[in-house]
Order: C-alpha cells, then sequence, then structure tokens
C-alpha cells in the first residue's frame, strides 16, 4: 500500500503595516513567521523523507 503524502504545510496568514517606506509585522506575526520557518517546515522535510524511504522500499520490494 502507498504511504499517504505528507500535507504541505500552509504559510502563516501574517497583518503587514507600511510605515516610513518599510514593511512591518507585529511580534504575534513575527512569532507564527518563525515558527513557520523553524518547526513546521524542517517537519515536513522530515515526513516527506520518511515518505520517500517508505516508497523507496516499496519500489524495491516491487522489482525484486
Amino acid at each position: 500500500m502507498i504511504p499517504e503524502l505528507p500535507e504541505i504545510p500552509k504559510f502563516p496568514k501574517l497583518n503587514w503595516s507600511f510605515e516610513s517606506d518599510k514593511y512591518y509585522i507585529n511580534e504575534e506575526d513575527v512569532d507564527k513567521l518563525l515558527n513557520y520557518g523553524e518547526y513546521e517546515l524542517p517537519l515536513y522535510k522530515y515526513e516527506m523523507e520518511l515518505y520517500n524511504n517508505q516508497l523507496d522500499i516499496i519500489l524495491d520490494t516491487i522489482n525484486n
């Protein structure tokens, strides 16, 4: 049986403001963005590696 493909983490919705020719986000949104980059994306990468390993096992079994 083929494993289920991991779901791509959704990029957090951020509230941007524009002042003095610069874009800003508030502290809560900074936390969301850091969580996405430091936890959600690496977890997705790990899940994809597991998925690829499982597919390799299945393909090796079929081909041998």
